[in-house]
């Protein structure tokens, strides 16, 4: 009886214990789960504090927008050179992301955003050329040469199809003096046809929703062939056609060339509905996406000068003739 009861109370001793022991690690394991809980918010408030309160959108703590670069279409040779620093491959994606705004309506000739071509066709008209006219709305294209028998080929978009007046069809968009500050992004895949190619006017694709959303030119369309030659020693321009025609009429903000084709989360980012944010502080949507050059138009540069700082790179542009400057003209 004696061993029957000692053995009893060690039992319950023993449940005591464990009991204490489960309930020590219960309040171990409450105060880890409440020290957690107190340091994710602190990091929370420190995200809010460095990017709003808007996850992937907001401006970066930090990140103001002042000055815009100014073209006067009227002046011959404003332009924003950049010497050849640009290889364009129709094996290669990239993106382009920018903020326009037309003083006047672009004619059927169009002017250009962003070049990197010869200023006439002549034998070897080769490069990029991103181009809004009255015809074609926003017009990208890639031309090259065949590695064999030389003859011209281009992939080529564009946001409208032209049906005798602007913004014809919907869903088909011209953009226009009216439209005032728009964000125009454009996007290639690198899969040397068209199909990888889109246009996006204020966070919206545009190519898929004209018909086909190309445009036939005077060379061959179709796809190209692994090893054409789209680049050569042409310096690029913003503005203008190798800062010889086409010249812009109006602003240009922020302009960004990555590698890597832009998703449309990735283009919703940048639009951040219709206000500028900083293009380095998105947590873009995959690991091949990149920033290579970002042209703040002034705003890493005082507003004066004649130099357009590269933020990212170290491929600096310089305002070129006397109808352009910094402005403190901003879109959102």
């Amino acid at each position: 009886m004696k061993d029957f009861l000692r053995n009893a109370d060690y039992i319950r001793e023993l449940a005591k214990k464990q009991k204490l022991q489960e309930e020590g690690a219960f309040k171990a394991k409450k105060k880890q789960d409440q020290r957690r809980r107190k340091e994710a918010f602190l990091r929370y408030q420190q995200h809010l504090q460095a990017y709003g309160s808007n996850t992937g959108t907001a401006a970066a703590s930090g990140f103001t927008n002042t000055y815009s670069a100014k073209f006067d279409g009227d002046v011959a040779d404003s332009t924003i050179g950049f010497g050849d620093n640009m290889v364009i491959s129709p094996s290669s994606s990239f993106s382009i992301s920018t903020w326009v705004k037309h003083d006047s309506n672009p004619g059927e000739s169009g002017v250009r955003i962003a070049s990197k071509v010869a200023s006439g066709r002549g034998v070897e008209y080769k490069g990029l050329s991103l181009t809004v006219d009255s015809f074609s709305g926003v017009k990208v294209l890639i031309q090259g040469r065949e590695p064999v028998t030389n003859n011209p080929k281009g992939l080529t978009v564009r946001s409208a199809v032209h049906s005798g007046s602007d913004n014809a069809g919907g869903g088909n968009i011209i953009p226009n003096a009216s439209l005032g500050w728009y964000h125009l992004v454009v996007t290639y895949n690198g899969n040397f046809s068209s199909s990888g190619m889109d246009i996006y006017v204020n966070g919206i694709s545009r190519v898929s929703q004209s018909s086909n959303g190309t445009h036939a030119e005077s060379f061959d369309t179709s796809n190209m062939t692994p090893g054409s030659s789209t680049n050569d020693t042409t310096p690029f321009h913003i503005g203008s056609r190798n800062g010889a025609s086409d010249f812009m009429n109006g602003n240009i903000d922020e302009f960004v060339y990555f590698t890597g084709s832009l998703a449309q989360s990735d283009v919703s980012n940048l639009y951040n509905s219709g206000v500028p944010t900083d293009a380095t502080s998105i947590d873009y949507s995959n690991q091949f996406i990149a920033i290579q050059h970002y042209y703040r138009m002034g705003d890493n540069d005082g507003g004066t000068g004649t130099t357009v700082t590269d933020q990212v790179g170290s491929v600096n542009g310089t305002l070129t003739g006397e109808g352009i400057v910094f402005e403190e003209d901003v879109p959102g």
